[in-house]
C-alpha cells in the first residue's frame, strides 16, 4: 500500500512515531509475560499498546500540525 504524504509529511511522521512508541510498549509487555502464558502476554501487549496509543495521541490533540506557509497560532 502506497501513501502519498508529501503534503502532510510532518503530520504523517509524528503519527508514525507515536504508533512506533506504542508498539514498543506492546513488545515490552509481551516480553515480560511471555514465559507465563502466551495468551496473557498477548493480552497485556495489546492493553499496553492501546493505553500508550491513547496517551500519545491525546497528548498531541491540542497541537495540530501546521501546513507550510500557515500563520502560527498565538
Amino acid at each position: 500500500m502506497a501513501i502519498e504524504s508529501r503534503r502532510d509529511l510532518v503530520a504523517f511522521t509524528r503519527h508514525f512515531a507515536r504508533n512506533s512508541l506504542a508498539l514498543v510498549g506492546f513488545l515490552t509487555a509481551y516480553h515480560f509475560l511471555q514465559d507465563t502464558s502466551t495468551d496473557a502476554a498477548l493480552a497485556a501487549g495489546w492493553v499496553a499498546f492501546a493505553v500508550l496509543a491513547v496517551v500519545l495521541h491525546t497528548a498531541n490533540a491540542g497541537g495540530v500540525a501546521r501546513r507550510r506557509g500557515a500563520p502560527a497560532a498565538r
